[in-house]
């Protein structure tokens, strides 16, 4: 899943000499998702919810990827 996804591209990160940053204070600082809201209780309204921080995340990723791939 994501996590694994993510694992690989931070063990890649720091062997070519780069930092990894991934303590849970760092990631909810640098953080572009929006804050969860605590008050879901509804099962659809979840599954809404994570959804579109995917999807945000995803984003992010293909943004990354762009960034990376053009030449210099």
């Amino acid at each position: 899943g994501l996590a694994e996804h993510n694992d690989a591209i931070a063990e890649r990160a720091v062997t070519l000499g780069g930092k990894a940053f991934g303590t849970a204070r760092h990631v909810a600082k640098s953080s572009k998702l929006p804050d969860y809201p605590q008050e879901t209780t509804r099962d659809l309204e979840h599954v809404k919810l994570l959804a579109e921080r995917i999807e945000r995340y995803l984003d992010g990723v293909r943004e990354s990827r762009g960034v990376i791939e053009k030449p210099g």
